[in-house]
């Protein structure tokens, strides 16, 4: 099979130039580089969390300001 058609160059690449090259959102390379757990370099405690509760965390507070932080922590396991 030519690498034209691969998942790689059709989906990942594509998405990483939308998020990347069009919406200006930063992108990262994870799938062998990332560590887990404590002090990882996403802040995922597991590759099995897929959303990255540190960033999620972070801007829910600048959106929703002064809130109690049970509130948070609550959206997040909701989510």
């Amino acid at each position: 099979m030519s690498w034209e058609y691969s998942e790689d160059n059709l989906v990942e690449q594509t998405a990483i130039d939308l998020f990347h090259n069009r919406l200006g959102w930063d992108t990262a390379i994870a799938y062998n580089k990332e560590t887990s757990g404590e002090g990882s370099s996403l802040g995922r405690g597991s590759k099995k969390e897929i959303i990255l509760k540190r960033n999620f965390l972070q801007k829910l507070k600048q959106f929703n300001p002064n809130l109690p932080e049970q509130v948070y922590t609550q959206s997040y396991e909701k989510l």
